[in-house]
């Protein structure tokens, strides 16, 4: 059976456009929304979101690590440190002398 949505207004549910071509007359189940689904901002810094955050983070960290996968993000961080370095030391150089 198709799902269809509307909006719960004045006790009465209004369905979006476009309206199924269903028999007038049909049954029709309405279930609650689920209202602990709503999503907690894990930013903040609220007891609820701590702990949000740290359950999102006990999932991450659970995550099967893939070997081949490590081995390039190693290599990519690798190869930005020295990016880094290497444009670290040329701006060391260009302010060298610019302060007593």
């Amino acid at each position: 059976m198709p799902t269809i949505t509307g909006i719960f207004r004045n006790g009465r549910v209004e369905l979006d456009e476009p309206l199924p071509d269903w028999a007038n007359g049909s049954a029709v189940t309405v279930l609650k929304p689920d209202t602990a689904t709503d999503e907690i901002d894990i930013t903040g810094d609220s007891p609820e979101a701590i702990a949000a955050w740290t359950a999102w983070y006990e999932d991450f960290s659970a995550l099967p690590r893939n070997e081949i996968a490590a081995n390039e993000l190693e290599q990519i961080l690798a190869v930005r440190k020295d990016e880094q370095k290497t444009m670290a030391s040329k701006q060391n150089k260009c302010i060298d002398g610019l302060f007593p």
